[in-house]
This record gives structure tokens, sequence and C-alpha cells, in this order.
């Protein structure tokens, strides 16, 4: 599949202030429950959701790490955290 254009629009998001300096989604830009586009591709869960999901991680790492800002789902994150650190284990 070609995400050329797909591209482009990623790209241009940063420029229309919708990914902050710090790489995640804006706080004006969430939808009601403060979700993120990551959160609702996530939710989809189908093949062009996932794309979207993969090209939007691709150009912008930080939108990983953004939680759902609302009470209703606070501290939810749209990728599942990191592994606990082995040198942690006895």
């Amino acid at each position: 599949m070609d995400t050329t254009e797909l591209d482009s629009c990623i790209a241009a998001l940063s420029e229309q202030g919708y990914i902050t300096e710090g790489g995640g989604w804006s706080s004006e830009h969430r939808g009601s429950f403060g979700e993120t586009p990551l959160h609702v591709c996530a939710l989809m869960d189908s093949e062009v959701h996932t794309l979207v999901a993969v090209q939007l991680l691709k150009a912008y790492p930080g939108t990983g790490l953004d939680v759902y800002s609302k009470k209703e789902y606070e501290g939810e994150a749209a990728a599942p955290p990191p592994p606990p650190h082995t040198s942690a284990c006895p």
C-alpha cells in the first residue's frame, strides 16, 4: 500500500500545532476523553487503523507515551507499558 499521502498528512501535524515540542499530542487537539488519534487507532483495531498508527509512531514516537487526560480513562495509554527491568528480578 502506498503511504505517500498518509505520510504527508502526518508530517503536517506538527506544523499545524497538533504535536507538542516534546513530541506528544497537544492537549487542545484531543477528544472529549483526552484521547489521541493513536488511542482511536488502537481501539478500532483494523488493518487501516494499524497502518495509520505505525506511520504516526514512526513520525512522532512520543505520541506512544500519551495517556488519556480525562478522569474516566485517566492514565490509560494506547501502547502497553515497557516490561519491567530485568535487573529488578532476584
